[in-house]
Parts: C-alpha cells; structure tokens; sequence
C-alpha cells in the first residue's frame, strides 16, 4: 500500500472551530470577570433566602415549594429538569404533599411501596435468586467456607417495612 493509497482512505483534520479570540474565549477570563457576578448572585439569594423564611417566617411561595421539592425526589432519579418537564398538575400535587418535611417523606415512600409490593417482591425475589447462584458458583472453587453475606439480605429489600411507625 502506497502513500497515495493511504491519503485516499484516511482523512486527518486539523482544527475544527474557529480559532479562540483572545483574550474573551480562554478561561481564565471567564473566570476573573464573572466569578464577582457569581459570587454576588449567591451571596444574594442566600441573604434573601434567610432574611424572608427563617427571620421574618413568611410561608413558601410556590417557586419555593418548587425549590424545596424537587431534590427531596433526586432519590427517585428526578433531578430539577425531570421535575419541570412533569405535567403541571402531578408537579402541583407533589409541592401539595411538602416532600421536603420527613414526616410527609416517610410517608410518601411508604405508600409508594404499598403501591409497588408486588413488582418490589418480585425484584427482592429474584436479586436473592442471583446471590445464591453466585454462592453457590463460588462455593466449589474455594478451599475455604463462603457465607452468602454478612448485610443479612438484599441492600434494597432489607429495611423496608409497611408498619405506620416504623421507618421506611
């Protein structure tokens, strides 16, 4: 194979984009002239967060329930924009039910469990069914005793119980 065959074959590229502008697309620039704006924005809300909830204990607004529901559901796999992309009246009913408090935590969890015990028995059942089959693959290729494990039971379906005082 020659180097004509070659240069036929294989395109090499250079540079893609348009050379950076100095000095407004480095970095360090980005990071002097808008790390005070920043900085200020945060000082701000942090400021204003404190002066109206916890000094003069005004009720949550609605973008604030918003605020404060959405990383209670980051458990669940819903990050902010999960959450803003939900249909308007499910986002409305999970700012009603004030998942930011424990106590409304404790029981939303337990009525999804109720809700889901099944597919979650049957997702218990069979995470059990695979750790016994890698114990007892591994059990003849050691020379020593193996345990099945020393949690007592699977890292999901362990504590979780539906009794109303006990926690989820």
């Amino acid at each position: 194979m020659t180097d004509a065959d070659l240069d036929g074959m294989v395109k090499v590229g250079g540079w893609q984009g348009r050379p950076p502008k100095f000095p407004w697309d480095l970095l360090p620039f980005h990071v002097a002239f808008t790390l005070p704006r920043n900085a200020y924005n945060l000082i701000y809300w942090t400021v204003r967060w404190k002066y109206l909830f916890d000094y003069k204990k005004l009720p949550y607004g609605y973008a604030e329930k918003e605020y404060l529901t959405s990383p209670s559901l980051r458990p669940f796999g819903m990050d902010w924009n999960k959450f803003m992309q939900m249909p308007e009246e499910e986002r409305k009913e999970h700012v009603a039910k004030e998942l930011w408090k424990p106590a409304n935590m404790a029981d939303f969890k337990r009525a999804l469990i109720q809700k889901h015990s099944m597919l979650l028995f049957v997702f218990c059942w069979a995470s059990e069914c695979i750790r016994f089959f890698k114990f007892q693959r591994g059990k003849h290729h050691t020379s020593g005793r193996k345990s099945i494990g020393s949690r007592g039971g699977n890292l999901f379906c362990s504590g979780l119980t539906l009794e109303k005082n006990e926690p989820v």
